[in-house]
């Protein structure tokens, strides 16, 4: 594939992630226009699983990207109504069951996360839309689909109970995805620093490393339900609090930062950013260190931390929603 050097337009016209809805799905044509419209400058992420896990430097690169990317993001609030914090917990649910059920990779979901909580962050969703933020999450992994799965579905196959969204209303969706993140599509997750920080934290034993990787990527997936704002926390953060977590869920404040001191990318002149980096630490391997408990209920917390992200429940009667490609448009107000 190759990329283009022009900004894509955010016109509807020209644009073309809608999936064919026939047999074959997505074809050559296709998967270069998707090339064209994604990957121009945004492609150095996606070849991270190349880059040996001790290149220092590379990992520095990518930890200033991080940086530069959250500087350049409106703050994410939690502070959501109740009904909103429903149905994002909803969304989550709708993506990570998707996900198993296409097969798609971890990062792809927690991908598709970090948009819909971007996407929050920017534009106001009323309380009668609450079908808006299930689309939101329809659209999120569809498109986190598009720039990280080598087979992507149909828009046809993206089903949700009770609710059936038509292709075009879901392509619409996308485009404002993509039009309200500013086309900055090609984020950074967790699982580009997750061999690195397993050894340097675990064992240099090849079946240790390879268990200790297994279980910080179930507590990554874990923490994308128990977090209120998957975007308050950096992916490198993220990643060195699951390794953490793996090898000892019951560290203290002061050996978290003990430990995380001998890892050259964790330097940073900036003694605020120092330390707002560190309080995502702990923030992070808080909300991990209840994952474990609740695995383990009859061993206490040591670390104490009192953070409460518990995702919250719905209850009522529920309908099914038909939205067809001559519906309005999804586009919701600022």
């Amino acid at each position: 594939m190759e990329g283009s050097s022009s900004k894509p337009s955010s016109s509807p016209s020209i644009l073309n992630l809608l999936c064919r809805e026939d047999t074959s799905c997505l074809n050559e044509a296709d998967e270069l226009n998707l090339g064209t419209q994604f990957l121009n400058s945004q492609i150095v992420p996606y070849f991270q699983d190349l880059v040996s896990e001790d290149d220092d430097v590379y990992l520095q690169m990518l930890v200033q990207r991080e940086r530069d990317s959250s500087s350049n993001s409106p703050a994410s609030s939690s502070d959501y109504p109740s009904w909103l914090k429903n149905y994002r917990s909803l969304a989550i649910n709708w993506i990570l069951n998707a996900k198993d059920s296409f097969g798609f990779q971890n990062k792809t979901a927690y991908l598709s996360v970090i948009y819909l909580d971007r996407f929050l962050s920017r534009k106001h969703i009323y309380e009668h839309q609450p079908w808006a933020v299930t689309l939101l999450g329809v659209a999120c992994l569809s498109v986190a689909a598009k720039m990280d799965e080598c087979k992507v579905p149909a828009l046809s196959q993206y089903q949700v109970p009770d609710v059936v969204f038509g292709a075009n209303v879901i392509q619409n969706m996308e485009l404002l995805v993509l039009t309200t993140l500013e086309w900055n599509m090609a984020l950074i997750t967790p699982f580009a620093y997750i061999h690195f920080f397993a050894n340097k934290f675990g064992n240099r034993e090849n079946k240790l490393v390879h268990e200790l990787i297994s279980t910080a990527t179930g507590l990554i997936m874990a923490l994308i339900k128990e977090s209120s704002s998957i975007d308050d926390h950096q992916p490198f953060v993220v990643a060195a609090a699951a390794v953490l977590a793996s090898c000892d869920w019951q560290l203290t404040k002061e050996t978290l930062k003990v430990k995380v001191s001998t890892v050259p990318m964790w330097e940073i002149s900036d003694i605020q950013q120092m330390q707002k980096q560190e309080e995502q630490l702990i923030s992070c391997y808080s909300l991990m260190q209840r994952i474990c408990c609740k695995e383990n209920p009859t061993t206490p917390n040591l670390t104490e931390v009192d953070q409460t992200a518990t995702p919250p429940t719905t209850s009522g009667t529920k309908r099914k929603l038909t939205f067809s490609d001559s519906d309005q448009n999804p586009d919701l107000p600022d």
